[in-house]
This record gives C-alpha cells, structure tokens and sequence, in this order.
C-alpha cells in the first residue's frame, strides 16, 4: 500500500493549514505509515508546511483544485515504482485521521476502490480513498483533465462517474474517522469542521 498525502501551500490561512498538515501527517507516522508527501501547488517556493517528497505545480492559474490534485498525482505515478494492483491511498494533508480504521478496510478488501459517497450518493469523497493503482492511473491518463480544468468540473463526481462505468469490485466505507474543515477557514467556526 502506498499512501499520497497531498498538501497545497498557500497564503490564505496559512498557519492554520500547516498546523493540520503537520497534525495529519504526525497522526499518519503514528500508525506506522509512510506517506508520499506530495506539493500541489505552492505560492512561493519558500513557503510549505512539510518538507514534500514530490512538488509538481509551483505556479498555476488554475481554481480547481481537483485538477491540481490529479495533475500531481498523475506525475508521481508516472516517477514511482508501483505494482499494477498495489493499493493506492490518497488523503488530503490537511484532514486528520482520527482512527486507522480505513486503512484495515483496505488491507482487508478485495474491493478495487473504497470510498465514502457524499451528496445523495452521487458523488464521492476524494478527501480519503483509495484505488488499484491500475484503475487510479488509468483514470488519470485516459480522462481529460483538461476538459475538467475548464469546464470547473469537481473530481468527486469525475472520478465517482469514471469507477461506475468499469467494470470493478466496490466497497463503500459507511464512515472514513477523519476530521476535516471542508471550505478551509472559518477555524473557530464548528460548523466547517466535519468528521465523516
């Protein structure tokens, strides 16, 4: 298994960001995990909450973060050494696992994906899931991404939409135990914070 913890330093918020970056991380090491630290987009090339493993958009005109995410992860998977059906994890860096309960589901799956859905099933959390590496690069390469970009199309329903046409095993994970401020500000505000 292999885990991407993707992170985006930005200005906006930013000592609250790096403060549940460095928490997340902290929280994935205590479980004996090992994650790829993976730098979507930066501000300034001085600025970053962790020490990343892999930085790929350092400048962008992008608003769609899905998109940034993708990108990202597409060129670590085309760096790295992977299995063809090797599990892949990606959580977000700035959401805190308050259990490893998600990754003994995957361990123990023969799904080829789990997730969580979200809006009436109708989409899916990519905050926290994880997929065969050969189904997540297959997605990544024989979507277009760009048509996304454009078109500020959320990769939750993207992808969610993508797995539903193949022809693959499924779990869907009722809870993921991870604690997340969805929009990212609003710190004292509880009603931003969910755990899912």
């Amino acid at each position: 298994m292999k885990i991407i913890f993707t992170m985006a330093s930005i200005n906006n918020d930013y000592e609250k960001r790096k403060e549940e970056c460095v928490e997340s991380y902290n929280v994935l090491k205590s479980y004996g995990l090992n994650p790829i630290v993976v730098e979507c987009f930066q501000h300034d090339k001085n600025m970053c909450y962790i020490k990343p493993d892999f930085i790929t958009n350092t400048h962008t005109n992008s608003n769609n973060k899905g998109y940034l995410e993708c990108i990202a992860i597409k060129k670590l998977l085309s760096e790295i050494v992977v299995d063809e059906n090797e599990d892949i994890v990606k959580i977000t860096g700035r959401y805190i696992m308050e259990s490893n309960n998600f990754f003994n589901i995957v361990n123990e799956s023969e799904s080829d994906t789990c997730y969580k859905t979200v809006d009436d099933n109708t989409q899916m959390f990519f905050g926290l899931f994880s997929s065969k590496y050969n189904i997540l690069n297959s997605f990544l390469n024989k979507c277009d991404l760009d048509h996304m970009n454009r078109n500020m199309i959320n990769v939750e329903k993207y992808y969610f939409d993508y797995i539903k046409q193949k022809q693959i095993k499924i779990e869907e994970v009722d809870k993921l135990n991870i604690r997340c401020r969805i929009f990212g500000r609003n710190e004292n505000k509880k009603k931003d914070e969910l755990v899912l």
